[in-house]
């Protein structure tokens, strides 16, 4: 728990003095797609949308990592993003995942990958068009993608 704790505050840290776009005050689900393209539209880059696929994907993801109770892009099987996406039917020709572990909220989670150089610039690829989310206990994972 401490560990997650520790993560949860760097990440939060990262975000001091980081411009962030006003966000929903909307934290749920259905604001998370809005505040994405908030920060897209921040970056001057066209927006996403959901894809039930890449949710999938990001599903299993975090599902492996909160059952397996580790933060890392490889899962338990030593997949990557990318097997994980061919394995929910997306064709995909290029794609990012930002992973997360902590007591985040929707809002807490996207703001903290914002404040995170390298997480921000997969949330502003401007060649992604969908995206997918999950959260399973304290593991988040958001995945983005472009079809073929």
């Amino acid at each position: 728990m401490r560990a997650f704790v520790f993560i949860a505050l760097l990440l939060l840290v990262a975000c001091q003095g980081t411009t962030s776009p006003v966000l929903s005050p909307d934290r749920s689900a259905a604001s998370v797609e809005g505040g994405l393209n908030a920060y897209r539209a921040a970056a001057n880059v066209p927006p996403v949308t959901r894809d039930h696929r890449l949710d999938r994907a990001a599903r299993s993801h975090a599902a492996d990592m909160a059952r397996h109770g580790f933060m890392d892009h490889r899962g338990s099987d030593g997949s990557t993003h990318a097997t994980r996406i061919r394995r929910s039917g997306y064709p995909y020709c290029g794609a990012a995942e930002n992973v997360a572990k902590g007591p985040f909220s929707h809002h807490s989670v996207m703001a903290a990958w914002w404040g995170s150089p390298k997480h921000r610039s997969n949330m502003v690829l401007a060649r992604v068009e969908h995206y997918g989310l999950a959260q399973v206990g304290d593991a988040w994972v958001l995945v983005l993608a472009r079809s073929c």
